[in-house]
């Protein structure tokens, strides 16, 4: 096992028939296990939706990813405002990722004010994590 873990500055991009930015900050971890890749990750960030009407969407969420197949799985929790109306959505997530990045469909829940129409149910999202600052190294046989 070869593992680097850092704090990171975590980007994304979420789009379907509304399109959003994301920023944030990350505790990331990746690597191999075996001859396997790996990487993980748990977050705060915030989606920001321009145009029209701005939405902001504080977040908090979790991914793991890897294995030959680099599957990636996430769950996260949005909370999206255009500081008129709200709503929380849920959001599990699944695609593909290896180490600093992923690719997945999520599936936006709503479990307040169900008829909010400026959040996407379906959604690709991509993201990217840059390590700002290394906190740990694992190396084992």
């Amino acid at each position: 096992m070869d593992q680097e873990r850092y704090v990171s500055i975590l980007t994304g991009y979420n789009f379907w028939q509304n399109h959003y930015g994301e920023l944030g900050i990350a505790i990331h971890q990746y690597g191999r296990i075996g001859h396997h890749p790996t990487a993980w990750a748990y977050f705060i960030s915030s989606e920001i939706k321009l145009g029209d009407k701005m939405v902001v969407g504080p977040k908090i969420g979790a991914w793991i990813a890897g294995g030959s197949a680099g599957v990636c799985m996430g769950l996260n929790v949005i909370y999206y405002t255009d500081f008129e109306e709200s709503t929380l959505r849920f959001r599990p997530e699944i695609g593909m990722g290896l180490g600093k990045w992923k690719v997945v469909y999520g599936y936006n829940i709503p479990i307040t004010n169900k008829k909010y129409e400026l959040v996407n149910t379906h959604t690709i999202g991509i993201a990217v994590v840059f390590g700002a600052k290394k906190i740990k190294t694992i190396h084992s046989e």
